[in-house]
């Protein structure tokens, strides 16, 4: 079963709060990478032909909400009983999100700061969740000796993570660093790509592609020096032509403009600022 046939099923049945509730849960589900659950919920919609909508639906809340809490217990924090499933969400959410929290700096502080694991934890909670320090004491009923140490774990390996990923496109950065300064930081397409770690080294023709839609989406209009920067910029940005982008842009510049006149345009304006940056 997939998840859109069981959403569909419950857009039939239950209110607009309850859905959401789902979609809410399964896209964590997703996030933790937990195993069969979709199963487990299927199960329960084909147990008892007997039983009511309304029955049915209670069941998988019940179960939802059991794994929900799971992925916190795992993590170390016990809930209260009586909390509301969109609060469970809110609280595993928060969660998961810290580990990708900017600051980590304020994280450690605020795990080594003189609190309860109680207080520290919902004042961690406050840097990813809406809810105050206060409420969040409020569910809580303990923190194992585990959590700070796992998250620590957590963290580290992150910060390993990303430490890796820069040296794996240390030369690309370097390269778009010295073209943006050639251009005096002048917009360009790229930069959109530039600003997030994940998306510099791609190949270029993945970034052509996305390109293409766009021009396409404003008219495919073309402006043959900014798009001879926009080449460029892409091409040092890739994996495979911030070497020399001059031969990758030429390699794809018949797919990407089917005009020979204005292909041969942009060829010569990419050529001419190429060279200079090069000469710099």
């Amino acid at each position: 079963m997939i998840y859109d046939e069981l959403r569909n099923y419950l857009v039939t049945v239950s209110d607009q709060e309850t859905v959401e509730f789902f979609d809410s849960a399964v896209e964590l589900f997703d996030a933790y990478d937990v195993p069969d659950y979709l199963d487990t919920l299927e199960s329960i919609l084909t147990f008892d032909s007997k039983r009511t909508d309304t029955e049915i639906v209670d069941h998988l809340k019940i179960d939802t909400q059991s794994i929900l809490r799971y992925l916190l217990t795992m993590q170390g924090i016990e809930l209260i009983d009586d909390i509301l499933p969109s609060e469970i969400v809110i609280l595993v959410k928060g969660m998961f999100d810290l580990r990708y929290y900017e600051d980590q700096d304020n994280i450690l502080s605020i795990i080594g700061s003189e609190q309860t694991s109680e207080e520290a934890v919902a004042e961690l909670l406050q840097l990813t969740t809406p809810l105050a320090i206060e409420k969040t004491l409020s569910l809580i009923t303990q923190v194992q000796d585990g959590f700070f140490m796992g998250l620590k774990e957590r963290l580290k390996d992150l910060r390993q993570s990303v430490e890796d990923e820069v040296k794996d496109v240390q030369v690309q950065i370097k390269k778009y660093i010295d073209y943006k300064k050639h251009l005096r930081n002048a917009g360009i397409y790229s930069d959109r790509f530039f600003a997030h770690l994940g998306s510099i080294g791609l190949p270029f023709q993945s970034y052509l592609k996305l390109l293409q839609n766009d021009n396409l989406n404003q008219g495919g209009e073309f402006n043959v020096a900014q798009l001879a920067q926009d080449l460029i910029g892409l091409a040092f940005l890739s994996e495979d032509g911030h070497d020399q982008p001059l031969i990758q842009i030429r390699k794809h510049l018949s797919s990407l403009i089917g005009d020979v006149n204005v292909a041969t345009k942009v060829d010569i304006a990419v050529s001419k600022l190429v060279i200079g940056v090069d000469n710099a």
